[in-house]
């Protein structure tokens, strides 16, 4: 069972990562309107970081992100053009990283069993 260090190290990698981005970010609009929407970036990264996080490794090979991604109906490009349309708003990736941490806490009790009963 990973620790809570292990668990928020890959939402402090990915949110610096978002920070980067909408830093360098040429034009927030245009990026707006290629964005994917907040469900489908939530849905997706959750996904990807249970498949990383149930590998020896934590990394997903090229093939798994893939099959993620078009689970999903979306592509690397589109989460980095989420990251850059709302990683300027604070109050927003507020709202999506809690979304996020609960999602994989919520698996993370699903797994263990014990977690989900508290609540």
């Amino acid at each position: 069972m990973p620790g809570p260090t292990r668990s928020a190290a890959p939402l402090l990698l990915l949110a610096g990562l978002f920070l980067v981005v909408t830093a360098c970010g040429d034009d927030p609009a245009a990026a707006s309107s290629a964005s994917i929407d907040r469900e489908t970036f939530v849905a997706t990264y959750v996904d990807l970081r249970l498949s990383a996080l149930g590998t020896i490794t934590g990394e997903l090979t090229d093939a798994e992100r893939e099959r993620i991604l078009a689970k999903h109906e979306t592509t690397e490009e589109g989460l980095l053009s989420f990251a850059e349309a709302h990683g300027s708003d604070p109050a927003t990736m507020k709202d999506v990283w809690e979304e996020v941490r609960t999602r994989l806490q919520a698996a993370a009790g699903e797994d263990t069993g014990t977690e989900g009963e508290a609540r």
